[in-house]
């Protein structure tokens, strides 16, 4: 079951003040990827597996883990292009370039993980054919870095995974990343969370300052992660041919789902849907019982 600890930014003015620090000293774009030394203008995706570099080593970096956007979602400074309509039906393709292949080694050297973890190693290597397809994940990634390193490690503990926003730290859980086709859906989920860091941010001062009620800071959390399902399902949507090609196609875990005639298709289509959702799921009533908790503490 997933828990919740309380941030500090939710009741310590000086720890948010910190926080908006150092978000604002990041910059506001990822940077260029490096020219491909590569002569071929795009080459087979199964064999780009074998052929890039390997990825960056990265040092463990599990400090601080407080949860706050748990897997599971007004769209405030959401761009509205992440948002377009994907085709479900979008013809196969077994082809990426150079460049995008040098594109996610940029963007994904702010990741920072074990890589003797080999189920988030390969949860990160599954993750790049989603990048390559998606340009809405691809957009995802590029706020991912413009905010700062991530750090990533998988939690027995936890049933499917959460973000804290404010350590950006991603905790996923052992059962999931048991399968490669969950691993890559909740690791892509929790990566568009701490893309909306801006927007959990929000949410957080405007609980400090006017002292919601349990049930309006659940609300507006799953208001908020509504923007990560969506953009999950899209991303899903653009880079489910790859995925197939791949073997860890599975529309469940991207909060999709396919329809008789074999196209994919969003399972929740309102924010209405994803909030009765996650009450039924018992996954509202988390955030009101952390938040709850908070405010006894403060009392």
């Amino acid at each position: 079951m997933d828990f919740f600890q309380t941030s500090p930014a939710l009741y310590d003015p000086a720890a948010y003040a910190a926080f908006r620090h150092q978000t604002a000293a990041h910059g506001n774009s990822a940077g260029s990827p490096p020219e491909s030394p590569r002569g071929s203008s795009s080459f087979s995706a199964h064999a780009l597996r074998d052929a890039l570099p390997s990825l960056p080593r990265h040092a463990s970096d599990h400090h601080h883990e407080a949860p706050m956007a748990m897997a599971m979602a007004p769209a405030w400074g959401v761009p509205a292009t992440m948002y377009a309509s994907a085709a479900s039906h979008a013809a196969p393709s077994s082809t990426v370039t150079p460049h995008m292949a040098h594109a996610w080694l940029n963007v994904s050297s702010s990741l920072r993980y074990d890589t003797d973890d080999q189920r988030i190693t390969q949860a990160v290597q599954d993750l790049f054919f989603v990048f390559a397809h998606s340009p809405t994940f691809r957009q995802t990634m590029q706020a991912v870095q413009a905010g700062g390193p991530v750090s990533i490690r998988v939690d027995p503990e936890v049933a499917t995974g959460y973000c804290d926003t404010l350590q950006r730290a991603v905790v996923l859980g052992d059962i999931y990343m048991r399968s490669r086709s969950h691993a890559v859906a909740i690791l892509a989920f929790e990566l568009t969370n701490a893309s909306l860091a801006g927007a959990f941010a929000a949410h957080y001062e405007a609980a400090a300052r006017t002292r919601m009620t349990p049930s309006e800071f659940a609300e507006g959390m799953e208001r908020v992660e509504y923007n990560t399902i969506r953009a999950c399902q899209a991303s899903y949507l653009e880079a489910r041919a790859a995925l197939q090609e791949e073997g860890i196609d599975n529309p469940n875990p991207w909060n999709c789902r396919v329809t008789p005639d074999g196209r994919a298709q969003p399972a929740i289509t309102s924010e209405d849907d994803a909030l009765h959702s996650t009450q039924a799921s018992g996954h509202f009533g988390r955030y009101e019982q952390g938040y709850a908790g908070m405010l006894a503490r403060m009392r």
